[in-house]
């Protein structure tokens, strides 16, 4: 018993004794007082009450007089004491042990059904006529102890609107969390049955349950084992295989899971020694020699085939070819043979005869029939022969002609005003020896006297 509680039941007194009968209901095993339409009248000396009896399942209540020594305590002085069994809570929706007594014409319709015996049967909001609350909020601030200020002085401290929260019922049970295996399911409820309003308490207990489940059994999919070790390889020498085996068995595929996903074997090459190694075979006759005259070269062969060597077998030492030289005499100088071909650049500015431009530098003069001292070139071996000039030149109008025996064969033209130009020109002639082929030029002086002007030819074809 709390000390506020010790407090009202010694210190608190009410009035002149009780001497009216009250008008109470009276029945027994209702599930609710509500369903109670009975009434007794009591003696002098009882009070009304209610019990509540909770059986889990149901509650089941009783109602009637009761006399007032088991509701109250008495005093050394005579005087009437009020004294609430105030250590039963009394619960709206599942009153648990409840047993009390209320002093008002069928107040014990109420009481062990609402939240306090101060609500009347009309609904209204009253103090117990029980407690003098004045007097017991000046000495011991009743209104400071909410949650024994609404049981007996709930309209003095304003408490009408306080509500303590009910749990509603449960909801139902969830799905299991998986499809498969073990796993929980959960249901839950809210505390609305009334929800607490006003500063009342809130349910107590928990508003989520949970509780196992099984389904079918899950799917466990194939694991690898670990692979076995390497065979021998499978060749001695030269190239051959190994091979490594794992098995779907870390776990075993059970309950439809799938199967493992890969090879179980596994290959890769190996190699052993060289089986054997290459040998050269007997040389080849000499082949026909390069040339008929003036040294020339032959040649023979032979294959690394005697054995050919294995995979890993070496390759043979050595060349595969031989040369020699044959033919060393010397050929017979004929026209046939002949070579005979020439390039000259860099003009010096000079003009031979007024006509002929003379060059500085002879790249090559094969056969020595070009002239430098004239510019002229002198055939001396009949056959085709390809000539070629070309000159590069500015502020002028400039042509060359080449020219066989002075009979013009082809020209070529540039005119430049302030830059270079180039101009070219290429012929081919059949010539007899004797002939004379030169280049007949206008406007020279102002060609670029460097390598870029040049004047060649060769014979193409002996006759």
């Amino acid at each position: 018993m709390t000390y506020i509680e010790i407090c009202i039941i010694l210190f608190i007194t009410v009035g002149p004794e009780v001497v009216r009968a009250l008008e109470c209901l009276s029945c027994n095993g209702v599930n609710h007082t509500a369903n109670c339409h009975v009434t007794t009248t009591c003696s002098q000396y009882e009070h009304c009450y209610t019990k509540a009896d909770d059986f889990g399942s149901s509650v089941v209540y009783s109602l009637g007089c009761r006399p007032s020594a088991q509701c109250y305590g008495h005093t050394s002085s005579g005087g009437s004491l009020v004294g609430r069994d105030l250590k039963r809570r009394v619960f709206i929706a599942n009153p648990t042990g409840c047993n009390q007594c209320c002093s008002i014409d069928y107040c014990n319709r109420d009481v062990c059904s609402h939240s306090g015996g101060t609500i009347t049967t009309s609904g209204s909001c009253v103090d117990s006529p029980d407690y003098n609350c004045p007097l017991i909020s000046s000495t011991f601030n009743i209104c400071g102890y909410v949650h024994h200020a609404k049981i007996v002085c709930r309209k003095f401290c304003g408490l009408c609107d306080l509500v303590d929260g009910v749990w509603g019922a449960w909801g139902d049970w969830s799905m299991c969390e998986r499809t498969c295996g073990k796993s929980q399911q959960v249901r839950v409820r809210a505390c609305d049955d009334p929800a607490p309003a006003h500063g009342g308490l809130d349910c107590i207990g928990s508003g989520i349950e949970y509780r196992n489940c099984s389904m079918k059994p899950c799917p466990v999919a194939g694991g690898w084992s670990g692979w076995t070790p390497w065979t021998a390889c499978s060749k001695t020498c030269g190239v051959g295989l190994q091979r490594r085996d794992r098995t779907c068995s870390n776990p075993y595929p059970s309950h439809g899971g799938d199967h493992c996903f890969g090879d179980s074997v596994e290959d890769k090459i190996c190699f052993g020694m060289p089986c054997m190694d290459g040998g050269w075979s007997s040389w080849s006759t000499w082949g026909t020699c390069t040339v008929t005259c003036n040294g020339g070269l032959k040649s023979r062969q032979r294959t690394c085939s005697n054995p050919k060597p294995s995979l890993l077998g070496r390759q043979c030492a050595g060349n595969n070819m031989e040369y020699a030289s044959c033919n060393s005499a010397v050929c017979p100088v004929t026209s046939a043979t002949m070579r005979v071909y020439f390039s000259v650049n860099t003009p010096t500015g000079h003009l031979y005869s007024d006509h002929h431009p003379v060059f500085s530098k002879i790249v090559i003069n094969e056969g020595n029939a070009y002239d430098i001292s004239t510019g002229t070139f002198n055939v001396p071996v009949p056959g085709i022969y390809q000539f070629f000039v070309t000159f590069v030149t500015t502020h002028s109008t400039t042509q060359c002609f080449i020219r066989k025996n002075r009979d013009v064969l082809v020209y070529a033209l540039t005119t430049a005003n302030t830059d270079w130009k180039s101009a070219s020109a290429s012929t081919y002639v059949h010539c007899v020896t004797g002939d004379v082929i030169d280049i007949s030029c206008g406007g020279w002086e102002y060609v670029d006297h460097n390598q870029t002007s040049m004047f060649s030819g060769a014979l193409v074809s002996a006759d």
